[in-house]
């Protein structure tokens, strides 16, 4: 089995780059001079997305695991 072809590290690594990105542009909307209304629901968008990832990551791993060892 090739490393590089495991669903589950090209996930986490998607993940990773994900929540690095999330940082960045959550550093950016608290150093705004924007109405802090539109900061937070920019935070809340932000934190949706993120768990709209993990549920996409663990549909897809179980998706996977079912396909692979059914």
């Amino acid at each position: 089995m090739n490393i590089f072809n495991d669903f589950v590290i090209q996930a986490s690594a998607i993940f990773f780059i994900f929540l690095a990105i999330f940082w960045f542009f959550t550093n950016k909307n608290l150093n705004s001079k924007m109405n802090p209304t539109i900061k937070r629901l920019i935070q809340y968008g932000m934190f949706l997305l993120i768990i709209l990832l993990v549920i996409f990551i663990f549909k897809n791993h179980s998706a996977h695991y079912i396909e692979k060892y059914s």
